[in-house]
């Protein structure tokens, strides 16, 4: 789509959304759970079933959105998010026309008359990520065969299929699983921290040990069962297999009653210990074997497929070994157990944080895992494993009497490249139309300010922040060279060169200028002294100086951060796939409609709409929406004859994001409404914070030494 065809309200939502996303909130929003009209069984299990398909679907960093049209076939309809910067991507992914079209997956080349099975098996004997419509094609073939085969065969024929599934799904999300095994790693270095697990007949801190729910309790049974019964009881001859010998959870496990009573409990006084140790050793074996496919992946040795399909096959077994374990109730009483010790190591060790002000991981980022409580041990093991969760979810249900399809039909629907420019943020802020004058929030109590003010108040932050970038880059330069001083790489000039650059800056805060002053004194005397305890005492004072003031220059701020990124504001965003996919569902077809699309007759028949006859509104998504979909989902709900839609729920992250151009102007424009009184509210809270810090500043710096300023240019030009 050309930029010229992007109407004026697109323009100004993205500019939104991008200044947002890189805004603090004033007021952290919440993430919600399952955001559906029916809470009743069959919607939420068919929510739940959708969701598996999406996760199942997508590959590493993407997202993925399924609705389904269930006849005597089932239909399943494919959105994939495309980033605007991922020019690369192929037709299937993106459209380069301006209105969405949908494809077909067609099946491989390299078929050769083989089963869908038998192809997924020879994909990871010699590992190839297979492309998004190859992928689909068979996923959707081996879904279908594996139905087939139960019903012809029962359940003994669906063991093949599934240990095939979970083995490719290992293969295709081996990335994404490690990511969120090690993203955060006080997870698993908290847990590490316990040595000594309470006796439960004797402790304080398990509250509840059943759920409340029959159907809740006989499946937490069930999967402590399974662990038991599938993995822990071959530990006892494959001793190799985990890191601690575990006899009283193998005798368990050689003794399991025949019948699963939800009252049963493998998780007591003589196992409490050796489960922590279970755990333990199955979360670093796990994290071992998905360590050593990135290394196979990365160099390719001659070996690599021997290699490869070992430790994909570690990856399953241990993959399996922690789902099972995550969705039993030893591990939730377990961690009801120990709560109190994981919290204690939570608040005495505050782990080390990535600097704030640098560009974020795009390629990382994982707002499902972002939006997991760091005290939350349950849900994020679960998020770990939940590729595979999705697995046994999908087969559970081709396999059930529930699944009564006669084929699986898979289309991909293409939305067209997300725009790339945007509206001035300048002209944004005092537009009386776009921006709000004032705060229409009955409930909040901070205090408001003409939008004139609030440019210059932004404006002079954005001169400010640069000034802080730039004493960053010199600061660093600094450290640099000082580390490097013993190499043959070491340049004194460069050093001397940076360090006179903060000397000679009029806007160096008071705080530090005495520090940098010394640095520069002492270091022209040691370069000129031969190497003697006069100059070990000198490069000791150069050695503090230089660390004081890099742990007070470099990291910049939040606030910093935010106005440095305004210097060249770019959108880096996408169309998201749900709300490509919700906008198009049936009963939300604009041409129907009285309000008018936002350019009156370009969109006003949208082809691809009779292809989506039929679909359902229960959207999967292979993670949670994000804010601005939840409300675009909500105005397109409330159209005349418009229907609610169910989706899994919505995490608390808000990214750069546009609007389909077909969407209804006056949709467009109660987006804007909204998320622009959010932006005025962040940034009043943003300045207040500034003014605030900034009168601090200006005490503490009567009072106190360059070292207690460490908190980046926070003191420099008080932004917090």
């Amino acid at each position: 789509m050309s930029d010229d065809d992007v109407p004026e309200n697109i323009l100004v939502f993205n500019c939104i959304t991008t200044l947002l996303s890189h805004l603090p909130r004033a007021t952290p929003l919440e993430a919600k759970e399952n955001l559906a009209w029916s809470k009743s069984s069959g919607t939420q299990d068919e929510l739940k079933i959708s969701d598996a398909f999406a996760r199942l679907a997508v590959s590493q960093h993407g997202t993925v959105a399924v609705s389904t049209n269930r006849g005597h076939e089932l239909h399943l309809m494919i959105c994939a998010t495309q980033d605007a910067t991922e020019s690369s991507a192929g037709p299937s992914t993106f459209s380069g026309l301006s209105k969405p079209i949908v494809v077909t997956p067609v099946q491989p080349d390299n078929l050769n008359g083989r089963t869908a099975c038998d192809y997924m098996k020879s994909l990871v004997e010699d590992w190839v990520r297979p492309t998004l419509p190859s992928h689909l094609w068979i996923l959707s073939k081996m879904y279908m065969e594996c139905a087939d085969v139960k019903r012809a065969e029962g359940p003994p024929g669906v063991t093949n299929f599934s240990a095939c599934l979970f083995r490719y799904t290992a293969a295709m999300s081996y990335e994404k699983i490690k990511r969120r095994l090690f993203s955060n790693e006080q997870f698993i270095d908290s847990l590490r921290s316990v040595t000594h697990v309470p006796i439960p007949s004797k402790s304080r801190q398990i509250l509840q040990w059943t759920t409340g729910s029959a159907t809740d309790d006989n499946e937490e049974t069930s999967n402590d069962f399974d662990l038991l019964g599938t993995f822990v009881i071959i530990t006892e001859e494959r001793t190799q297999l985990i890191d601690t010998p575990i006899p009283n959870l193998v005798k368990l496990a050689k003794n399991l009653p025949q019948s699963k009573n939800s009252s049963y409990k493998i998780y007591d006084d003589d196992t409490c210990m050796e489960f922590h140790q279970l755990l333990l050793s199955l979360l670093a074996r796990l994290g071992k074997a998905l360590e050593r496919l990135s290394v196979l992946d990365a160099e390719h040795p001659e070996d690599y497929s021997i290699q490869f399909k070992k430790s994909l096959d570690n990856a399953r077994m241990y993959g399996y070994a922690l789902l099972r374990l995550s969705k039993g109730r030893a591990f939730r009483v377990h961690i009801q157990n120990i709560g109190h010790l994981l919290k204690h190591y939570h608040l005495t060790n505050k782990g080390v944080t990535t600097p704030t002000g640098e560009e974020p991981d795009k390629d990382g980022s994982d707002e499902d895992l972002e939006t997991i409580q760091h005290t939350d041990h349950v849900g994020w093991l679960r998020l770990v494993v939940a590729p595979f969760d999705a697995v046994e979810t999908v087969i559970m249900y081709v396999t059930s009497h529930r699944f009564f399809h006669t084929s699986i039909a898979v289309k991909i629907l293409v939305a067209p490249l997300a725009s790339g420019p945007l509206y001035p943020w300048r002209e944004l802020l005092t537009h009386p139309k776009y921006f709000p004058t004032r705060d229409n929030d009955v409930y909040n109590f901070s205090p408001d300010i003409p939008n004139k003010e609030l440019l210059e108040f932004v404006d002079g932050g954005v001169s400010t922040a640069s000034k802080a970038k730039e004493f960053s880059a010199w600061v660093t330069t600094v450290q640099d060279g000082w580390t490097n001083r013993t190499s043959t790489s070491f340049n004194y000039q460069q050093m001397c060169q940076a360090v006179k650059k903060l000397v000679d800056s009029d806007d160096l805060p008071v705080a530090v200028r005495e520090t940098v002053e010394e640095v520069h004194t002492t270091l022209q005397k040691w370069y000129a002294k031969d190497k003697s305890d006069l100059a070990y005492d000198q490069e000791s004072v150069i050695t503090n100086g230089v660390n004081s003031l890099y742990k007070a220059l470099h990291p910049l701020s939040p606030g910093n951060a935010f106005f440095c990124n305004l210097e060249n504001l770019r959108y880096q965003g996408a169309m998201h796939c749900e709300a490509c996919l919700a906008s198009l569902l049936p009963d939300d077809n604009f041409s129907k409609h009285t309000t008018q699309p936002v350019q009156p007759g370009k969109y006003d028949e949208v082809a691809i709409m009779s292809k989506l006859q039929g679909y359902g509104r229960i959207i999967g998504v292979s993670k949670r929406c994000c804010v601005v979909c939840v409300h675009y989902l909500f105005h397109l709900a409330n159209l005349p004859g418009g229907q609610e839609f169910a989706i899994q729920g919505s995490h608390s992250v808000i990214s750069a994001c546009t609007l389909p151009p077909w969407t209804p102007s006056d949709v467009v424009d109660k987006m804007i409404h909204y998320f622009a009184a959010m932006l005025r509210r962040d940034l009043i809270a943003l300045r207040q914070k500034t003014i605030t810090f900034d009168w601090d500043r200006k005490v503490a710096e009567r009072g106190y030494d360059s070292h207690e300023f460490n908190g980046g240019m926070i003191a420099t030009i008080g932004i917090w």
